[in-house]
């Protein structure tokens, strides 16, 4: 942990503006292009984190279709339940999850940068790795309601 305070307080303000605009340019880039009605179609387990999420937020826990399960992958669909407890419209809840999946995927960028500090010295490869890795084909993800994200 000192390590990486040290490795922020030694980062040039321009990188660092740099790092918060690919960040940002990133989000909106996919936020936008993922924005659209989803249906739970393809992979089940969309249905599964969609539904734990809801029954978390309603206080019902590791509930789907009204069974316990014991599913064990439950990080992310504890992302997606304050999602359903404070919209209970289902338009305005997927809006809402386009945007929670597009920061979770864009968010790649500061472990790349954190690591690009502690490995390389040279800035220009450091601000390439980060930008490379916003461009990664497995971020095609934010499309879905997956623990991939």
């Amino acid at each position: 942990m000192n390590q990486i305070l040290s490795i922020l307080k030694n980062c040039q303000k321009t990188n660092v503006l740099i790092i918060v605009f690919l960040f940002l340019s990133s989000f909106l880039i996919r936020f936008f292009l993922t924005d659209f009605p989803h249906l739970i179609v393809f992979y089940p387990d969309e249905l599964n984190y969609y539904q734990i999420a809801q029954n978390l937020s309603r206080g019902k826990f590791l509930i789907v279709n009204n069974e316990s399960v014991g599913f064990q992958k439950i990080l992310y669909s504890l992302f997606l339940t304050p999602i359903f407890y404070f919209f209970k419209n289902p338009e305005m809840q997927t809006h809402c999850f386009s945007a929670l999946n597009a920061f979770l995927v864009s968010s790649v960028i500061f472990p790349a940068f954190l690591i690009g500090k502690l490995c390389l010295k040279n800035q220009k490869t450091i601000l390439l790795l980060c930008f490379l890795s916003l461009l990664l084909s497995d971020l095609s993800y934010s499309l879905t309601f997956r623990s991939e994200n």
